[in-house]
């Protein structure tokens, strides 16, 4: 026997499956997405925007196109203390963009967003959650 020669019959079959599942399971790990832009500060407001944020005070990401992608920074932590230092400053961030719904608290003092109909209403929005922020060079 010369050189590599893949098993016959039924291990060749196994051989192959086992191949197959190995560079399959490799590619259907989740990555995480990268944006970059400029990150800004935005105050609450009684908008979608701010109900898709999850707070009071938030962060977008400005990409070049003016655009802006919502963000969803947890509150405590390194992440927000990185935020904090890099708002107005071009920043590489990393994370997954994420669907999320804002559903209307029972509490009648809190805010809610509204519908059509005048009564409050679940909302569906996407925001990115960061995972990793860098500064870029300006």
């Amino acid at each position: 026997m010369t050189g590599l020669q893949a098993p016959s019959g039924l291990g060749s079959y196994f051989y192959i499956c086992l191949l197959v599942l190995a560079f399959t399971t490799a590619s259907c790990t989740p990555q995480g997405e990268t944006l970059r832009g400029r990150l800004m500060p935005k105050s609450w407001s009684k908008t979608i925007q701010s109900y898709c944020a999850g707070g009071s005070g938030y962060w977008v990401l400005q990409k070049s196109d003016s655009s802006e992608v919502i963000l969803f920074i947890a509150e405590t932590g390194t992440l927000t203390t990185q935020a904090e230092k890099l708002t107005g400053q071009a920043v590489e961030l990393r994370g997954q963009m994420q669907q999320y719904t804002v559903v209307s608290s029972p509490n009648p003092m809190e805010q809610k967003p509204i519908g059509m109909d005048g009564k409050p209403a679940a909302v569906s929005c996407e925001r990115f959650e960061v995972t990793a922020i860098q500064p870029l060079e300006n």
